[in-house]
């Protein structure tokens, strides 16, 4: 009977762990030996592209793909065994089965799907940067064909396999602060361009850069030397802003540790600077959720939320000790929890900060993980699901954040009312532009 009744308690936690999207330390390697090396395909190679391929340094480069010459060049002379492309359609056309286990996707936003999507059909693993995609359909598309094809998937939201994340969560889930009805996220992004035009007047392309394929998906414009290689995150077109960009990061905590779905509505509250062609340089936006009953509220641009919310004081970061600038406040009815997201792992704290003093941490009850690059490579040699695994978790996340990226879109005053069933905006049919989107022949088709 005692052999019973912990059965069932280490099932029951380890369903929890499972929905929550944390990752499970595996017992043994089924499929692909563990001491084998994957063969890897990377498409973007430079900035995030070198840094995922700097974590992933343990497996094989067999191709890479970017469309600037000169950095492919620069990365392919260091990995001199590796085929090279400037066009991923090229790429996946050109490349055999054998030839590749896995892709890794680092590319701006706009091109996360139409890669992604070669990568699954051809049932390839794949590791894809945040966000996971660039519009709602776009998650919703790429968890059923994840579905079917059965491969291992992780999104590029390292701090999923943090002990911070894990602390928070087991603190939230053991009651430290009673039932949540309140959640505030906030970063200090942009750290980039928002709130501008594209110009009319087009600068010259660099020799090295196909602009053409760089566009990809997205309608041909003017080349603007301020867009590439970084600050393209600033407009609708190609990335996801401040909101989208960290989003994926910093509302994983209250995803996670609360088991969220899509909200109910979506309302951005107030915004500066928004323009046609770019998101704007300041926002906040408001999530409701039904299950369970609470409210999320989304500030950036230097936005916080008031020092009441805090039980009076703003924490310092522990990085830089200024203001707090990345991270969560959940508000419960027994107290304030909060966590300082800057990078370095730093637990969770109550607030005021005085309760610390006699505080007793819970019981650890999640497993750890590994690392994030590692329980991929876990994964794709036959383990347990990676921790943000795209039909896990990450689809639903990015799902949550891109439907508040949405309230941006249509601007303060305009409530968002969510059908999370069918997938559209009920009230506002013009929100429902932003929802799916089109794409240049030859991309998707």
């Amino acid at each position: 009977m005692p052999h019973s009744r912990t059965s069932r308690r280490h099932f029951l936690r380890l369903s929890s762990t499972l929905a929550a999207g944390i990752y499970v330390a595996p017992a043994f390697l089924r499929a692909q030996s563990s001491n084998s090396k994957l063969n890897l395909a990377f498409i973007g190679v430079a900035g995030k592209g070198g840094s995922n391929m700097k974590s992933l340094e343990s497996e094989n480069v067999v191709a890479l793909c970017d469309v600037d010459s000169a950095k492919l060049a620069d990365v392919a002379a260091k990995h001199p065994g590796a085929k090279t492309f400037s066009d991923y359609r090229k790429m996946f056309d050109a490349l055999k089965s054998s030839d590749y286990d896995a892709v890794v996707v680092s590319t701006p936003d706009h091109h996360h799907f139409p890669a992604t999507l070669r990568a699954l059909k051809a049932k390839k693993h794949v590791y894809c940067e945040k966000p996971l995609t660039h519009t709602i359909w776009e998650a919703r598309e790429i968890k059923r064909l994840a579905k079917e094809a059965g491969v291992a998937t992780q999104m590029g939201n390292q701090g999923n396999a943090s002990e911070d994340l894990r602390l928070t969560t087991e603190w939230i889930r053991a009651g430290v602060i009673g039932k949540v009805t309140e959640v505030h996220s906030w970063s200090n992004r942009p750290s980039w361009p928002q709130g501008i035009t594209w110009p009319t007047t087009a600068d010259a392309i660099p020799e090295t850069l196909d602009w053409d394929l760089w566009l990809g998906p997205a309608a041909q414009r003017p080349y603007f030397k301020d867009c590439h290689p970084f600050k393209w995150r600033g407009f609708w077109d190609f990335g996801t802003g401040a909101f989208g960009d960290m989003g994926c990061h910093i509302m994983n905590w209250p995803f996670t540790a609360l088991g969220l779905g899509a909200p109910t509505t979506a309302e951005c509250l107030e915004e500066e600077g928004a323009t046609k062609d770019s998101p704007p340089t300041k926002s906040r936006i408001k999530l409701t959720f039904d299950n369970p009953a609470l409210t999320l509220t989304w500030h950036d641009g230097g936005n916080l939320p008031s020092p009441e919310k805090f039980g009076g004081e703003i924490p310092l970061s522990a990085r830089n000790g200024k203001p707090t600038q990345n991270g969560s406040l959940f508000i419960g009815e027994k107290g304030i929890l909060f966590d300082d997201y800057d990078g370095k792992d730093n637990p969770p704290t109550l607030l005021p900060a005085a309760k610390m003093t006699d505080f007793k941490a819970p019981e650890k009850t999640l497993p750890r993980s590994p690392g994030h690059y590692e329980e991929f490579i876990a994964a794709c040699k036959g383990g347990p699901k990676a921790g943000s695994d795209f039909v896990a978790k990450s689809c639903g996340l990015t799902e949550m954040v891109l439907i508040g990226h949405l309230a941006a879109r249509v601007g303060p005053g305009k409530k968002i009312e969510w059908d999370a069933k069918k997938g559209r905006v009920t009230n506002l049919p013009e929100a429902n532009a932003y929802v799916k989107k089109t794409y240049r022949k030859g991309w998707i088709d």
